[in-house]
């Protein structure tokens, strides 16, 4: 394993306190990408211990230190299948500085029906009405009950960051002007990632849902370049299962996942598709 870090921040390591944080794993769930996990809520330490010399405890985990001028180099890494993970990278020299390969173009996608585009701060009014119907969080793995403007606005906050990196790309479904819902392809790595979708319960029944999906899929394939997508539902949303089988997703099994909203754990059917010249 490498890790790479700024010649500058190094020059300011020893006159800066670091702890090393052991958490106890079930809270946090795991993504594609290695060395990746995300908790959707606190979590306390169960442990806090000073690290001391950096990097002596790099070389005791074995972990290669590579000191940069800057990590400028390295951003085509999150475009690559190569793992890598980044911590504060929005603070490295010019890492969003125009002009350089600093992720995909945000863009809008279009159907017979929908617009999809990025999403705005400016809609996590929207996005809390929305949220705030049971009926739909409660098909929803990771989203907090109940939705406040603030967690909205965090959640929303983070996709520029996501795009940036390559690791996800999340849309607006708008219809007749309105956002109606969410379509998108997150957890990306190693040319694979996985695709959602949630929309207003006033919208279901109608279609929308195959159709946001189909353009994410399209996009995933022949814009990001994945080759195999992943999805679930939960056990007691077989709405969500037709939609993935009328799409050409097949079922993988199933698991069990823990349900923010609901507060334990659920079954979750799970379903891949590879991209057709690879399949």
């Amino acid at each position: 394993m490498q890790a790479h870090i700024e010649a500058a921040w190094l020059d300011r390591l020893p006159a800066t306190p670091i702890y090393r944080y052991a958490f106890a794993p079930e809270p946090f769930e795991r993504l594609r990408d290695a060395g990746m996990c995300v908790a959707r809520e606190t979590v306390r330490p169960l442990a806090v211990e000073p690290v001391g010399d950096l990097k002596a405890a790099l070389a005791a985990a074995d972990v290669e230190l590579h000191v940069l001028e800057d990590l400028l180099p390295l951003k085509g890494v999150w475009a690559s299948t190569l793992h890598a993970s980044g911590v504060r990278l929005r603070n490295a020299a010019g890492w969003n500085e125009p002009g350089w390969p600093d992720g995909r173009p945000r863009t809008t996608l279009r159907t017979a029906r929908l617009t999809l585009r990025p999403f705005e701060l400016e809609d996590a009014p929207r996005v809390v009405e929305i949220q705030s119907n049971w009926n739909v969080t409660r098909m929803l793995r990771m989203a907090p009950w109940p939705p406040t403007p603030a967690l909205m606005r965090e959640w929303l906050a983070a996709h520029a960051e996501e795009w940036r990196a390559g690791t996800g790309y999340r849309f607006a479904i708008v219809h007749g002007g309105a956002l109606i819902g969410c379509a998108d392809v997150d957890e990306i790595a190693a040319g694979e990632g996985s695709i959602g979708y949630w929309l207003d319960e006033a919208a279901w029944g109608r279609g929308f849902a195959a159709e946001a999906a189909r353009a994410i899929i399209d996009f995933a394939f022949d814009q990001v370049g994945l080759t195999r997508l992943t999805s679930g539902h939960a056990a007691d949303n077989p709405a969500s299962g037709a939609v993935l089988r009328k799409l050409g997703f097949r079922p993988a099994g199933e698991t069990r996942v823990w349900s923010r909203p609901r507060g334990c754990e659920i079954r979750q059917l799970r379903y891949d598709l590879g991209r057709p010249d690879t399949a």
